[in-house]
């Protein structure tokens, strides 16, 4: 059989014509607790989509009129939504997300009358404990304008991509995004997937899994003893210094972050005077109160003005300085009590006259030593 001299150059435009390159999105890591339960993974959903130019000034084509008939969706609604997603660049709009199975069967029987609509599997993040850990676990939204990479490279953000918001999503997001795939794809003149397998230019990589230093059972208990008030709580190992448990209260479901959060729904958390954005174990301040009683410990016995056997004036249920009575947190009060003693049923009382032994230079040498007063790298911002 004789070739003819551009024979290679036809079949590379052949080629070129009927095969499209595709960017996939790698799906993110896990995030699981200390013992591996998994706190936060992927739901794998379908989207149906349609090309861009489906919706112009003069209304919706002919395919996209066809899908508002078969799926009743409201014209000026939709075409308002795709019109939002024109805007941003996009060239796939997703005219239906998380479809349902009669939707995707719909498109599927009938895709010679529905050219460049396609079913696009998905990865969605899902929350597995609901407000449990919203803040310290954070959340996934759509990327801005910021984020967006415009040099051309696959690897780089794209509008529809999702990225870590907040807590940890947003501190190990690197880790936790993976690398993006880019394939070719084989389709018809109408733009229909026809190919039988996929060739990956590029391979898909998904994101990496962190396990965090918390115990859902420990959180599941703090959430418990918080219950309906605003408050936060947290807790950490002495031993080495890991958080355990960290929870702050009201919340917010961060599973309706990545569901597309209705206007209505995110004024209500704005206008909340409880402030559910809001994370009270890192951003709030509070005085220091029995927290304090180490260092004050600490500094009197550094000091060489107690030891663990001291004891004091007794607990009557206060102290007078100047002209006011400190209560201590029992008003019946503890009686005579030593060092070790007063620190196990922290007594107010021992603790007001402790401080009193000393100046305010001698007492914050004690917080330095602890490491108060020292910046620190904050995990969950």
């Amino acid at each position: 059989m004789m070739v003819g001299k551009n024979y290679t150059t036809y079949k590379n435009q052949a080629l070129e014509n009927r095969q499209v390159r595709v960017r996939k999105t790698a799906p993110r890591g896990r995030i699981a607790d200390r013992q591996g339960l998994i706190l936060a993974d992927n739901l794998f959903i379908a989207d149906i989509t349609l090309s861009a130019a489906c919706l112009s000034a003069e209304g919706p084509d002919t395919t996209l009129a066809r899908l508002l008939d078969w799926f009743d969706l409201p014209v000026s609604e939709t075409c308002r939504r795709l019109a939002s997603q024109q805007a941003k660049g996009r060239s796939r709009l997703v005219l239906v997300a998380n479809a349902s199975m009669p939707q995707i069967a719909a498109v599927e029987e009938r895709g010679r009358q529905l050219p460049g609509v396609r079913v696009e599997a998905r990865a969605r993040r899902r929350y597995l404990y609901d407000n449990l850990f919203a803040h310290l676990i954070g959340y996934v939204g759509e990327v801005g304008k910021a984020d967006l990479d415009t040099s051309g490279s696959y690897l780089g953000y794209r509008q529809g991509d999702f990225i870590g918001k907040q807590g940890i999503e947003a501190v190990f997001e690197d880790i936790l995004r993976g690398t993006p795939g880019r394939m070719l794809e084989e389709v018809n003149a109408s733009g229909r997937f026809v190919g039988s397998g996929t060739v990956w230019s590029n391979e898909l990589l998904p994101g990496q899994d962190v396990i965090l230093s918390i115990s859902l059972n420990l959180q599941l208990a703090l959430a418990e003893i918080i219950g309906d008030k605003v408050a936060c709580g947290v807790a950490m190992s002495v031993a080495t210094g890991e958080v355990l448990a960290a929870f702050s209260n009201p919340s917010f479901d961060p599973n309706l972050m990545t569901m597309g959060i209705s206007a209505e729904q995110w004024n209500t958390w704005l206008n909340d005077p409880a402030k559910p954005f809001f994370n009270r174990v890192i951003h709030a301040t509070y005085p220091p109160g029995s927290l304090y009683k180490p260092v004050t410990s600490l500094a009197a016995m550094s000091l060489g003005l107690v030891d663990t056997n001291t004891k004091l004036e007794p607990c009557l249920g206060g102290w007078n300085f100047g002209d006011r009575y400190f209560r201590c947190w029992k008003r019946s009060g503890h009686g005579r009590l030593d060092h070790m003693d007063a620190m196990v049923f922290s007594c107010d009382t021992y603790y007001y006259q402790l401080g009193l032994m000393m100046n305010i230079d001698q007492l914050a040498a004690a917080a330095r030593s602890f490491g108060l007063g020292r910046a620190c790298t904050d995990v969950f911002a």
